[in-house]
């Protein structure tokens, strides 16, 4: 195994230049070819693009993914950025951030991409384990080749200079060479343990650089499949890992915070490591090879170093052959997590041997309660030490928890934390997982004494220190010597706070935890039986218990509770039909229609033959007026009521209405309301004049019509009322009292034309002035009776005249037109006015229950709290009252406006009409 021990190599500055702009953690980056600029991703969502000679940003984010960015990857003539994200999209970018190409939706979310050195194609992996070369020049999205590489994830994906391979990486120490043109596999590459998470090609070719979860660094023969060489310097997964394109250096970026350059010839570490306070997640280096740039953490920073030396480094090329570390003389990777090995420092040392014999002697005393006896004999394994200051450490914290076990659990506590506060080294790592398993021991401890309380805010201590790698080798030593389980305790941690918080009643918390537990272990390769049935249980347990809560809240009508106990539920189980139904009742009474829609498709979903989620949907899409769907999910759920295979189920049915049978209901209702009103009105909407089918046909296809049938769904005897009142608003109509004026417009005028759009001039003014006017007061109908009867026909003239009395009184208004009133008269103007006198028919004067005067320019001769109206309204009703008791005469020419013809006087209407007035009189 090559060791880390650092060369001193030039570089310019140990001091790297920070760029903020991100908020969240930098996860790709990448340089463009003028080596001036750089693009960089982030878990925020954004990509930004760099002047890294003035540290700003340029432009403003480029947009288009919904969750973070995986990778970045610039073409090799910089004209185009790649991008991928967790959101199953690759996305092509101009570099001035507009998009080129995409989004090309994938089977899963994408991890890597990766041009070819043409230019022309772009390798994508998948989180599923598929490798997808697609054409980059398309604007569409083309699959040319996809490779199943048989792994659960591509973690990462690269071109070899030539374009004739690909190397990936990938889960379970995935590692292989594939033939761009064949797709078949070359290489199968084994040494890594756990997660390879970045693969990179020297710049000739000839040799892969791939570093992983294990903390190594593998050289690999890319011919050969060789392994040249391992190196272990960072303390926990490396990241990220670039070779520069002179060929002179590699870099790593780690989870530790660290980032280290090495060299290409010697994999020694070059300098001293760059260490960052958070965790590296991704490194690029510039195609002049003069600067890295690396970024992490979650303040969303990135770094660019100047690497620019004296070039005295040998490139690859240069090495000589005796330099060289072929094949199997390389030391194994199992050396690493081998008892006696220290992967974790800067020298390969193992244990003394007389060192390990006083650790085993004071374990054996503690054991047997001779703790004083224990103590001095750990204390011997410092002498044997010789100094070692790394061994040192070692035994204080073996004896720190030698105290811990022998019951002195806050005095071994304590002196763990002086380790990691007060005396931070390279094993800080191993140090926290020690202490989080002391939390861990004193939190089940306390569940033991049913203090639960302390057993929950111990076991939130330990979790505040992980996650944690029990790969670390003297983490291995430790187990073996006190049975410390660490591969599991992440887990444990967090199963033993589930139960904690269950049993002190915190339900709400419980379930949270437990959904966060199941994320980040029940990831389907969880080989534990006995956690993952534990998972199982506990889940079905606390949705039990998250339903009854929320039916109770929902009964109680708590909604807003009842809500988030059924989210709770759904989210733990995301495959119980009635959590959806019942959360889409409880959003339903909130108001909150969308969600309550959206839960009603889940329930659909999970339950297809239940008529209680259609029965959700219908109400939801009514509360969103979208009345023809809604129908259709309450048709459909009469159905799922006819055919369910439970009797009473079925009986349940009887109590609903059919949508026909509505529709006949207000067909009924319909003919009754029309029967007593005018044969023809304006639609003061469309400006035409419509005969009853017209009016009806208009009625039926309205918003007002289908809400109507989408609202009845019951036999309930209210709903006849409910019906003939949805009925009368729709048709309610205004008429028109006025004086005739010169040449009023007749029905020949104005048929089957569109009132608004005649020519404006004399009385058709009027008329359109009347229908805008009945518009602006909320009603749909309007008739005059110039134009809306057919004088011609006698029939129907006849029907007119003796329907006029029912026509004013069913009106919801009649606007009088008082022609010779100013628009400036205020007082006495309808006192003075001549339809006083010769404006008005029997009819209207006798029937009209609502009238509204307007004046000569459509505007309202004043309102109910003016004094000039309230005077003229009352001389008015008096007039009116006197008229009818005294007078009860019809002005000739009130008559005349019916039958405007002089040839017409003699018509048998008009004379039974006079006839009819003169009884009255008399």
């Amino acid at each position: 195994m090559s060791s880390p021990a650092s060369v001193q190599c030039p570089i310019t500055s140990l001091t790297p230049t920070a760029f903020k702009g991100h908020t969240d953690t930098v996860s790709c980056m990448d340089f463009f070819p003028d080596n001036r600029h750089l693009v960089t991703g982030s878990q925020d969502m954004s990509i930004r693009l760099w002047d890294i000679h003035t540290g700003l940003q340029i432009g403003s984010p480029w947009l288009g993914h919904s969750s973070w960015l995986n990778e970045l990857a610039v073409s090799p003539d910089g004209s185009r950025v790649a991008s991928c994200a967790y959101d199953q999209v690759v996305q092509i970018w101009s570099r001035e951030g507009s998009v080129l190409a995409g989004p090309w939706k994938c089977s899963g979310p994408v991890m890597s991409v990766s041009w070819s050195p043409d230019g022309h194609h772009l390798a994508c992996g998948l989180s599923g384990g598929n490798l997808e070369i697609r054409s980059a020049g398309d604007a569409s999205d083309n699959i040319i080749m996809s490779i199943s590489t048989e792994n659960d994830c591509i973690w990462s994906v690269a071109y070899s200079p030539d374009g004739t391979r690909l190397a990936t990486s990938g889960k379970n120490g995935s590692l292989a060479v594939w033939d761009r043109s064949t797709g078949e596999k070359q290489l199968d590459l084994q040494k890594h343990v756990g997660n390879v998470n970045s693969v990179c090609w020297s710049a000739d070719g000839t040799r892969l650089i791939s570093a992983g979860d294990d903390r190594s660094i593998c050289i690999w023969h890319s011919n050969t499949g060789s392994l040249i060489s391992v190196i272990v310097g960072h303390t926990e997964a490396v990241r990220g890992v670039v070779a520069s394109p002179d060929g002179r250096i590699f870099a790593s970026a780690s989870w530790d915070g660290s980032l280290r350059l090495w060299s290409s010839t010697t994999f020694e570490l070059i300098d001293k490591p760059i260490v960052h306070d958070k965790a590296l997640y991704a490194v690029a280096v510039s195609r002049d090879s003069v600067r890295v740039a690396f970024g992490g953490g979650s303040n969303g920073s990135v770094f660019v170093l100047d690497v620019a030396g004296d070039n005295d480094i040998p490139t690859e090329n240069e090495i000589p052959p005796d330099a060289r570390i072929e094949g199997d003389s390389a030391e194994s990777l199992s050396t690493l997590h081998s008892d006696s090995a220290l992967g974790e420092d800067t020298e390969s040392t193992s244990i003394p041997p007389s060192v390990m014999d006083d650790i085993d002697k004071s374990i054996a005393l503690s054991r047997r309660g001779n703790h004083e006896a224990a103590m001095q004999a750990i204390d011997l394994g410092f002498i044997d030490a010789n100094g070692n200051a790394d061994m040192i450490r070692f035994l204080m914290l073996i004896k720190s928890i030698i105290i811990f076990s022998t019951g002195r659990q806050d005095e071994g506590m304590a002196r763990v934390l002086d380790l990691v506060d007060t005396r931070p080294g390279h094993d800080a790592p191993m140090c926290r997982t020690v202490q989080a398993y002391m939390y861990a021991q004193q939190g089940m401890g306390a569940v033991n004494e049913n203090d639960y309380d302390k057993a929950i805010t111990m076991f939130a201590n330990a979790m505040t220190l992980g996650p944690f790698d029990p790969l670390f080798s003297r983490l291995q030593t430790i187990s073996l010597i006190f049975e410390w389980k660490f591969d599991s305790l992440w887990r444990l941690i967090h199963q033993q706070k589930c139960e904690a918080l269950r049993a002190a009643g915190r339900l709400n918390e419980t379930t949270e935890l437990l959904y966060d537990t199941m994320h980040k272990f029940d990831d389907g390769t969880n080989t534990d039986t006995e956690f993952v049935e534990w998972l199982t249980d506990f889940k079905r347990e606390c949705v039990a218990a998250s339903v009854i809560e929320g039916d109770a809240a929902l009964r109680t009508e708590n909604y807003d509770k009842a809500t988030n106990w059924y989210s709770a539920a759904i989210a733990l189980d995301p495959l119980r039909d009635d959590c959806f139904l019942n959360r889409s009742k409880a959003r339903a009474a909130q108001g909150l229609w969308d969600g309550a829609l959206e839960d009603a498709q889940q329930a659909i979903g999970l339950d297809p033959s239940s008529p209680w989620g259609f029965e959700m949907k219908h109400a939801a899409l009514h509360a969103l007026r979208d009345y023809d769907n809604a129908i259709m999910a309450f048709r459909t759920m009469l159905s799922k009521l006819d055919h369910a295979g439970d009797p009473k189920t079925r009986e349940l049915r009887q109590k609903y209405v059919s949508p026909s049978d509505t529709k006949r209901a207000i067909q009924k209702a319909v003919f009754a309301e029309l029967a007593n009103a005018p044969l023809r009105l304006f639609n003061t909407n469309t400006g035409l004049l419509c005969d009853r089918e017209a009016q009806i046909r208009t009625f039926e296809t309205s918003q007002e019509f289908k809400e109507l049938v989408s609202s009845i769904t019951t036999l309930a005897a209210s709903q006849a009322d409910r019906i003939r009142a949805g009925v009368n608003k729709f048709f309610q109509y205004v008429m028109l009292s006025h004086r005739w004026e010169g040449k009023e417009p007749l029905l020949p005028d104005i048929q089957d034309k569109n009132v608004y759009t005649l020519d404006p001039v004399h009385t058709i003014i009027k008329l359109q002035k009347f229908c805008e006017t009945a518009r602006g007061r909320g009603y749909r109908w309007a008739w005059s009776d110039t134009c809306c009867i057919d004088k011609i026909n006698n029939v129907e003239l006849q029907k007119s005249l003796i329907s006029m009395f029912l026509w004013y009184r069913n009106a919801a208004l009649t606007i009088t037109y008082l022609s010779d009133v100013s628009g400036s008269s205020t007082s006495g103007g309808l006192a003075e006015s001549a339809w006083r006198t010769r404006g008005w028919i029997l009819q209207e004067f006798l029937a009209s229950l609502v009238v509204l005067f307007f004046r000569k320019d459509w505007t309202l001769y004043g309102d109910d709290h003016h004094p000039t109206t309230r005077k003229s309204t009352l001389s008015f009703a008096r007039w009116k009252r006197r008229q009818a008791s005294t007078s009860m005469r019809l002005q000739t020419s009130s008559l005349d406006r019916m039958m405007p013809d002089s040839s017409c006087y003699g018509h048998p209407l008009v004379s039974r009409q006079r006839k009819r007035i003169s009884h009255i009189h008399c």
